[in-house]
């Protein structure tokens, strides 16, 4: 049939089936006392026709008993379950007896002959990324998650840039997106609650090009992976306290203290939060003293701050293969740690640091947030001068 006869033939279809045929039906069914508006159509009446049966199918399925015919096969120590080739069902236990007397075969234990091994080799590509879809249908059978849920979550994520644009369809990245990936690995760290080892991979890639390289992990992203860790167990413990506690208020207010490599305890002054007057180390004290947990979490953050910004490998190497879990997340930090320990020890034998390149970095964010909405370039440039006169 020509395109033309085919295009023409769907016109009249549609204009006898859709257009005439919904009033008429509508009309019938209002004369049988039925109200309401129905919509006939070339597709849509047959489709729906189609549901209709598979639904009547599935609401009037008898299930049925059945008996299948399977082996467990031990050979070499090793265990497997065997099924009947061609595959088939007995409708009850007599039939299948009948099939196992016929060929020689009976209940419980007895020898055996594997006439045939086949083996194939198979290969699967790596799976694609998530588009918007997958990602819901996925979050939909994996944890029933409605789809308005998890693009709330997926926005929530992509809005603290810890996730590309999600309202597409493409399941792949551009060149520039994958160097990204690739020069930020270890930050992702901070971001799992299991030890993944994201440097094994690279390791592969780096020593099939430069057999003798050896891998450094940045100390900002060791150090950043550990202070997230502590803030982790810090939370935690905020929810244990009483609001109105020096220690809740040290905790909640005072956290970047607990960052700081020399706090001050020797010079007193007024600390907001705390509202009082206090040395830096005595109101350390008094957030650490109370939970034994987070107190291990802050000393283990700082003597690995010290002896990777010193440079003791050996004592770096040391606190990382002595530490004992004691059941918090930093329990996962260190293992990953534990598991990278070359590039980790390299770290605090090297002089490199991409340390200067982070803070390139933080100072473009901050000239992209403040430039972002101006209306024209010399309008952002203006902002720019200011910003760096």
């Amino acid at each position: 049939m020509k395109m033309g006869a085919c295009t023409c033939n769907h016109k009249i279809s549609d204009w006898l089936i859709g257009m005439n045929g919904s009033p008429l039906y509508t009309l019938l069914l209002r004369q049988n006392g039925v109200r309401g508006v129905y919509s006939i159509g070339r597709v849509q009446t047959p489709t729906l026709y189609m549901v209709y049966q598979r639904d009547q199918a599935i609401k009037n399925f008898k299930p049925e008993p059945y008996f299948e015919l399977n082996a467990e096969i031990l050979a070499n120590q090793q265990k497997f379950v065997a099924k009947l080739d061609p595959y088939q069902r007995f409708k009850d236990e007599t039939g299948l007896m009948t099939f196992m007397r016929a060929k020689h075969v009976h209940k419980g234990s007895q020898d055996g002959l594997i006439k045939d091994v086949q083996k194939q080799g198979k290969k699967r590509a790596s799976p694609q990324l998530f588009s918007l879809s997958s990602l819901q249908s996925a979050m939909n059978k994996r944890y029933h998650a409605s789809a308005s849920q998890t693009l709330a979550a997926i926005q929530s994520l992509y809005e603290a840039k810890l996730l590309s644009y999600p309202r597409t369809d493409c399941a792949y990245i551009t060149d520039e997106e994958f160097d990204y990936l690739v020069a930020n690995l270890t930050k992702y760290l901070g971001l799992v609650s299991k030890p993944v080892a994201l440097t094994n991979t690279t390791q592969a890639f780096v020593h099939e090009l430069f057999p003798n390289a050896e891998l450094i992990i940045d100390r900002f992203h060791i150090i950043q992976l550990i202070g997230r860790t502590m803030d982790t167990i810090r939370t935690q413990c905020l929810k244990q306290l009483d609001k109105h506690s020096r220690e809740y208020k040290v905790l909640k207010s005072l956290w970047r203290l607990f960052h700081k490599a020399n706090p001050d305890a020797q010079k007193s002054r007024y600390l907001f939060g705390l509202n009082e007057y206090s040395t830096e180390q005595n109101a350390i004290d008094i957030g650490t003293n109370t939970f034994p947990a987070f107190k291990t979490a802050y000393e283990t953050y700082i003597d690995l701050h010290d002896a990777l910004m010193g440079c003791h490998a050996d004592e770096l190497k040391n606190i990382i293969t002595n530490y004992q879990p004691n059941g918090t997340p930093l329990d996962t930090a260190m293992h990953t740690l534990r598991k990278n320990l070359n590039g980790v020890i390299n770290a605090a034998k090297s002089s490199y640091s991409n340390g200067p390149i982070e803070g390139i970095n933080r100072k473009i964010k901050e000239l992209k947030r403040a430039c972002y909405g101006f209306s024209n370039q010399a309008n952002m440039f203006t902002r720019v001068y200011q910003l760096i006169a």
